[in-house]
């Protein structure tokens, strides 16, 4: 069962998801490929930015992904994060409630 978003709060909600994947820590007929974070087990204790608050999943500090973070990410009413960069990770956003602008490019020249 998923469990759905809270729609009485202002806050647009953005979850970031990934393809599944087996750590070398765990059995792979337990798992089948598959590791499961449970929303009680996200951990905010990652980097932050003003106007948004993260909780990751996925990381290379929590489970050796190499290329890749997932987690959910609250974006503030009207927030402006500025410019900032995913370094080598591979980034998905997929948006559960509200409306968001984003910008990429060298320049930032693209607009969606």
């Amino acid at each position: 069962m998923t469990s759905q978003p809270d729609v009485s709060s202002p806050y647009t909600c953005v979850k970031l998801f990934t393809v599944p994947f087996m750590s070398d820590f765990e059995s792979p007929v337990k798992t089948l490929g598959l590791r499961i974070v449970r929303s009680g087990e996200l951990d905010s204790n990652t980097p932050q930015t003003p106007g948004m608050t993260r909780a990751e999943a996925i990381s290379y500090a929590r489970v050796g992904a190499q290329k890749l973070w997932a987690g959910t990410v609250v974006v503030h009413p009207n927030a402006k994060t500025g410019p900032h960069h995913h370094g080598e990770l591979e980034t998905v956003i997929y948006i559960v409630r509200g409306r968001a602008r984003f910008r990429w490019g060298e320049r930032l020249e693209f607009v969606d």
